[in-house]
């Protein structure tokens, strides 16, 4: 049982999405549904874990995904340990997808998320369909915060193993991003960032403090 549910992970997700009519591009009144996919029931996928291109995530490092990516034949736009984000050409995996974000710590080489990003649509369907998509495999999201009529608006799932879907409309920029985090590692890569914003901005300080102080001397 426990082999059976591994498989019910991002894999199958993304072949219907592959099957599926481009979003931001289907008629009012198209039925959205998966094409050929049997999704498993919401209470079969709360006892098992994400997967995706055959890794799990909770546990996934850079070289694991790298890796399967490679195996998968996914095209790199960036791919340099010097950042934090490695990023992909999304076309191709998800219709209406553009780029594929996966995000690591720099200490641990980790996976923070892994984050599509779609392309910008003025209509709230585009939005609502994707959530109607990872609602139809995973059950309604466990909370939701803003109006999917207009505005940024954010639904959440939360998994086993502490993980979490979100799909994210950000406003007034209205692109849409479906996420899978694993929070607590994204909390580590989060304050590497901030640590590494401190570090540049210090020389910066006092850079701006010593011409303050010089200021006064060269006016005189």
């Amino acid at each position: 049982m426990r082999q059976a549910l591994v498989k019910t992970a991002v894999g199958a997700f993304l072949c219907w999405a592959m099957q599926g009519v481009a979003w931001g591009q289907a008629d009012p009144e198209e039925v959205f549904l998966p094409a050929s996919v049997n999704p498993p029931s919401a209470s079969e996928v709360v006892g098992s874990w994400i997967e995706m291109y055959g890794v799990r995530l909770s546990t996934a490092t850079r070289e694991a995904m790298r890796q399967a990516l490679r195996a998968h034949g996914l095209k790199p736009v960036r791919e340099d340990a010097r950042y934090w984000v490695d990023v992909y050409d999304a076309k191709g995996l998800i219709r209406g997808a553009s780029q594929f974000y996966l995000g690591y710590t720099a200490a641990t080489q980790k996976l923070a998320f892994a984050e599509y990003a779609f392309n910008s649509f003025m209509d709230s369907r585009h939005t609502q369909q994707i959530v109607d998509m990872v609602a139809s495999k995973y059950g309604p999201p466990a909370e939701t915060v803003g109006q999917l009529e207009m505005g940024a608006f954010t639904a959440r799932w939360r998994m086993a193993e502490g993980m979490q879907i979100q799909v994210v409309r950000e406003w007034p920029e209205t692109s849409t991003y479906l996420k899978f985090i694993n929070p607590s590692v994204d909390l580590e890569m989060r304050a590497e960032l901030d640590q590494e914003t401190s570090a540049r901005q210090k020389p910066q300080l006092a850079e701006g403090a010593a011409a303050r102080q010089a200021a006064p001397a060269l006016g005189r």
